[in-house]
């Protein structure tokens, strides 16, 4: 049912003034708050589903960290396309090129017709489309090469939710050259632009590092917010830190979240910071098994209290440690710490041997270790049923480069509360009996003629009790439940 959610509460409650209000989905954010009306009264017995997902494009699509997001919030969600280029390059007529494209009659032939160009330009492999679709399902098999030769005009008016933060390297205070939109990644950022113009979703994400913002004394910001300007969408930015949502890693990055619809962008607010309760080393495997940390009810959560041993080549010689024990060099020095409790945000290429003052080094005994590969996935936010597919060095590049998914999940649960989403509508049904269960997000009032009793929360299930009557336990949100009880509506 697509009718409008407050519209929709209104006309029902004049149809069925004795109609009850149920919450049997349970979120430590928000609350969905479902309206039921029957038709007659009579028990409700049977319930049928049908899936209301979310459809959400990704570019420079990584590691999945909105996938991922969307997932443990539990909300459904469909993607209709993913795209990345595993960081290659290929000689090519780029403007030709995406022209031919265009001309092709379907998205698949315009998809083959680019993985070929990159089978013909490139030995490399993708090692990013590999570690996305060993973890992802992807629409119709859409996941495309190269963000420059997609067209997004086959998904205009198709997507709830465009993602993408372009290459960052380009504005990175830890880049050696930082040469902005003089380097061909930092150009990227605009073909971001160009697929919003063509796909015109209903909402947009987009992300990049801090030091965008200070990037040419603030020429390149304003560039881009003229940029989005000129898109024609309402927007709001913010600088938010990863430490400051529930992962104890200090990671700026600015975040743009734009809408079609004005009312939507000002009911959007970005997420408030939330207490942090965990240190780097709830996170490590000495702490926590592989395998043992998993999302329950939208947290990471140790499953196990079993303790895990690092691999030995995560282990520094006596030679490197010592190497990265010292400050630097007289141009360049950086106070020496290990074993952080707040860790230093992940570096593309982890695993280069970089001083303890920039990258994130663990003791054991009198010895000194990388993080492992599941400890940098764990403290980007991804659970330990993430499949780690590729390398060591690969893993370590696509988590750096990742978004925390943490923040993700505070991002998206605002913006679809702004949006109103309905995440699934349910219809119940018998003989006799149809019930609508409407999920409403952050629902203001509630009438005078409805009754609602909510229980207090209770863990991964809860009690309700509606109008008097008792309903079985209800499994956490995002999962409906079967329900029998009395005469439930009027």
């Amino acid at each position: 049912m697509k009718r409008d959610i407050n519209k929709f509460y209104i006309e029902e409650s004049k149809k069925a003034p004795n109609a009850e209000i149920i919450d049997f989905w349970n979120n430590n954010e928000t609350d969905a708050v479902c309206i039921a009306r029957s038709l007659h009264s009579t028990n409700v017995k049977k319930q049928q589903t049908r899936g209301n997902k979310l459809t959400i494009g990704t570019v420079f699509s990584g590691i999945g960290s909105p996938e991922q997001a969307l997932k443990r919030l539990g909300i459904q969600y469909k993607i209709a396309f993913a795209c990345d280029n595993g960081d290659r390059t290929i000689n090519i007529d780029y403007e030709k090129e995406l022209a031919h494209v265009r001309r092709l009659g379907t998205i698949e032939q315009k998809r083959i017709y680019v993985d070929n160009l990159y089978k013909t330009h490139t030995r490399k492999k993708n090692f990013v489309q590999q570690s996305y679709l060993a973890n992802y399902q992807v629409e119709n098999g859409n996941f495309f090469q190269d963000v420059k030769l997609l067209d997004g005009s086959d998904f205009k008016g198709k997507i709830d939710l465009f993602i993408g933060g372009s290459p960052c390297q380009s504005f990175s205070v830890g880049s050696a050259t930082r040469l902005g939109f003089e380097d061909t990644r930092g150009t990227l950022f605009f073909e971001y632009c160009r697929l919003v113009n063509e796909i015109q979703p209903k909402s947009f994400i987009y992300e990049n590092v801090f030091g965008v913002l200070r990037h040419d004394n603030g020429n390149t910001w304003q560039t881009m917010l003229n940029s989005f300007d000129d898109l024609g969408y309402h927007y709001k930015w913010c600088v938010l830190n990863a430490k400051d949502y529930g992962v104890p890693q200090s990671r700026k990055r600015v975040f743009v979240i734009g809408f079609k619809d004005k009312e939507v962008c000002d009911r959007f607010n970005f997420p408030e910071p939330v207490e942090l309760k965990r240190t780097m080393q709830d996170f490590l495997v000495d702490a926590v098994v592989d395998g043992g940390m998993q999302n329950v009810n939208g947290e990471l959560t140790a499953i196990t209290s079993e303790k895990g041993k690092p691999d030995e080549k995560y282990f520094l010689s006596e030679k490197m440690k010592k190497y990265v024990l010292t400050p630097g060099t007289k141009n360049f020095t950086r106070k020496i710490e290990t074993d952080k409790q707040i860790a230093a945000a992940l570096v593309k290429n982890v695993y280069n041997t970089y001083r303890a003052g920039i990258n994130n080094y663990v003791t054991v005994g009198d010895r000194l270790r990388h993080l492992t590969v599941r400890e940098l996935y764990r403290l980007m936010g991804f659970p330990d049923d993430y499949k780690i597919v590729v390398s060591r060095v690969q893993a370590g590049r696509q988590a750096g480069n990742s978004i925390v998914v943490d923040v993700g999940m505070a991002i998206i649960r605002e913006v679809l509360n702004s949006i109103q989403y309905n995440p699934n509508t349910c219809i119940v049904t018998n003989a006799s009996t149809t019930c609508h269960f409407i999920p409403i997000y952050s629902l203001q009032t509630i009438s005078n003629s409805t009754q609602a009793i909510q229980m207090p929360r209770s863990g991964r299930k809860v009690d309700w009790y509606i109008g008097g009557y008792e309903m079985p336990q209800c499994t956490a949100r995002g999962t409906p439940v079967s329900i029998s009880i009395p005469t439930m509506c009027g």
